[in-house]
Parts: C-alpha cells; structure tokens; sequence
C-alpha cells in the first residue's frame, strides 16, 4: 500500500483507519510510514503525522526507532499544529526513554502554558507531563501549579482534562506518602 498516495487528497478519517489496520504492529509497514513523513513536505508531514499517531496508540513500540526526531520536531517553534498536537498525542500513549523524559516535560509544560496554542495540544501535553512526572514525582508539584494557573482561562476541554489530572496528582501523591 502506499501510503503517501492515500494521504494525498485531504485525509478522512476512514483513509487513516484504513492505513492503521494496514500497518497493524509491522515495523516494516511503520517505516515504510514513517519515511514518508521523515522525507516528505510540510503537507505530507502533517497528514502521515495522524496515521502515525493512531498506529502508535495501538502499538507503542512502533515509535521507539523515531524518539530522537520526535524530539526535533517536538522543539521546532516552526511545527505545524497538526505535527505538534499529533506527538503529543504520541507521547499520552508511550513510556517515554529517560534521555528523553527532560525535554518532552520541559516541552510539555511551555505547550500546556501557552494560551497560544491549540487546545488539544495543551491537553495532551499536560496528560504526557503527568506521566513523566509518576516517574518523577518532583515534577508533579510543578505540573499542578501550571494547571491551577491556566485552569481559570481555560476552555472547557481544558478544564476538564485538568481537574481529572489534578485528582490523578492529588491520589498519586496519597499512594506515594
């Protein structure tokens, strides 16, 4: 199958669905993906960006070899908001290696404390923050002070993915005592 070409009209949703099965848990299949996106254009990074997303939520492991250009585009101020939204979408799904635990968190709360960016990444950068942070307990003081300061301004996707993530503290921190 070849991927490029079936991204190439505007993709709907069956099109990516048709893809993720194709791929299923085939390394092979994801790289053949995956040069398709480390290669192509803006258009073609943007669109293969959301089937990968989609086959790394059912298979984690496929996105392994790709962290370390993750983290490129990751901290790219010049990333599409598909290519941001759509990694940190990733990053809610994996364990993130402990080289890269620093930067995604540090990336995650500037995302989450940016009024500027689109609502779905600040909510999936605050969910991949808090999983870094389980691993980190530290970090969770600062996470939660960063949710209770974009709460009172944030919209309704915000506010509650953020009150479910303060709860997800507020009973990690019990467990941990």
């Amino acid at each position: 199958m070849d991927y490029i070409a079936a991204l190439e009209k505007y993709p709907h949703k069956e099109t990516v669905d048709q893809i993720v099965a194709h791929i299923g848990g085939d390394s092979k299949r994801f790289d053949q993906l995956m040069q398709g996106f480390l290669t192509g254009d803006k258009r073609v990074n943007q669109r293969t960006s959301w089937v990968m997303s989609s086959a790394v939520e059912n298979h984690p492991e496929l996105i392994i070899p790709y962290y370390d250009f993750l983290m490129e585009k990751l901290r790219d101020p010049q990333s599409h908001d598909a290519l941001k939204r759509n990694i940190t979408r990733i990053l809610q799904f994996v364990d993130v290696p402990e080289k890269h635990q620093g930067i995604v968190y540090d990336r995650c709360i500037q995302l989450l404390s940016s009024p500027k960016e689109a609502i779905a990444i600040r909510v999936f950068a605050m969910t991949a923050a808090f999983r870094i942070g389980q691993k980190h307990p530290d970090l969770l003081i600062e996470l939660e002070a960063v949710i209770r300061d974009v709460l009172p301004k944030g919209s309704a996707g915000l506010k509650s993915r953020g009150q479910k993530t303060l709860q997800a503290i507020s009973k990690f921190k019990k467990q941990i005592i």
